[in-house]
């Protein structure tokens, strides 16, 4: 076990270890990001579509019909 551990401490010192690691910090950051980006753009979307069909004068069971929810 204690071999193991070195094995990791002496890979993990390296400059490219450090590198590697950042890189997946980063790709992982950037992932979230877009991710929460869309959520928020697709809330927007729907906020905007439920708002004009209700400003058409449509009920709200026809709004659910017509969006599927």
């Amino acid at each position: 076990m204690a071999q193991a551990v070195e094995a990791y401490r002496s890979v993990s010192a390296t400059e490219e270890f450090r590198m590697l690691e950042r890189m997946r910090q980063d790709m992982l950051y950037n992932e979230v990001t877009a991710l929460n980006r869309a959520r928020r753009e697709g809330q927007a979307e729907g906020q905007a579509e439920l708002i004009s069909l209700l400003e058409e004068g449509l009920s709200l069971a026809d709004v659910k019909k017509r969006l599927g929810i």
